[in-house]
């Protein structure tokens, strides 16, 4: 069975959160995905114009003072966050 990449796993759960019944599950789901990342601009230059958008629906994933980084040591929301950033900017 096919499996997306990380980057399409990330801008699946994206789009999840606003068709989900348990939109902070997808949250969550979100936020471990953005940790998993290694090269945040590799990851930014496969990203098409339609998909920064939807990430940008979801801007609170740049705060890491967000109450969705609760579930996750401090270092681990700033670099999360560092990189849904890095991903927007592209």
């Amino acid at each position: 069975m096919p499996r997306p990449s990380l980057l399409g796993a990330i801008l699946i759960k994206i789009r999840a959160i606003s068709v989900d019944d348990l939109p902070d599950a997808q949250r969550a789901d979100v936020a471990l995905l953005l940790r998993l990342v290694q090269d945040p601009d590799e990851l930014a230059r496969e990203i098409s114009r339609a998909e920064r958008g939807w990430l940008r629906s979801h801007v609170y994933f740049a705060d890491p003072a967000d109450d969705h980084w609760d579930a996750f040591e401090t270092d681990d929301r700033e670099q999360s966050a560092l990189v849904y950033r890095r991903l927007l900017a592209g």
